[in-house]
């Protein structure tokens, strides 16, 4: 059973069952079913710039940041046994909660589905997926989509 916890720094940008059934879903459609831990922070435009621009020396606002604690490579090594006593902490989501906001006004999509397409797109990360190259990006994405389908959202047009 995986294990997530929320940190809110801002207020939630979903109800946690809600948001639990969204990482539920992403972390079986990688084949990761078991003992897996994830902490997702709801926060501010303010703290995100602030990480944004410590961690990747962009100086503004992101939507999402994620955080894993493991490289792709790292982690086929750690796949989680089932029924494992701890679980795999896989790393930490970051939302910024007002971007999230506006990107769903600006690409008219609902505040629930960004946030979902937000959360997805964050779990993904953490699970080892990246989109820095044309390949992994179609992959990635196209994941992403399946799964927002499979919990009926809006689908990324990021491909």
């Amino acid at each position: 059973m995986p294990d997530f916890s929320f940190i809110e720094r801002t207020a939630a940008g979903m109800p946690e069952r809600q948001a639990v059934r969204v990482l539920k879903k992403t972390m079986t459609a990688v084949g990761w079913r078991n003992r897996v831990g994830v902490t997702v922070i709801w926060t501010t435009d303010r703290e995100m710039r602030r990480l944004n621009r410590k961690t990747r020396q962009c100086d503004r606002t992101t939507d999402v940041l994620s955080f894993p604690l493991f490289t792709k490579r790292e982690l086929g090594a750690r796949r989680p046994k089932r029924g494992g006593a701890l679980p795999l902490e896989l790393g930490d989501i970051v939302i910024s909660v007002p971007e999230a906001r506006r990107q769903a006004k600006a690409n008219q999509r609902s505040f629930r589905g960004e946030i979902m397409l937000l959360l997805v797109h964050g779990a993904l990360h953490l699970a080892g997926f990246g989109h820095a190259k044309p390949a992994a990006r179609k992959k990635m994405f196209g994941l992403q989509n399946k799964i927002l389908g499979s919990l009926n959202a809006e689908k990324s047009v990021m491909l």
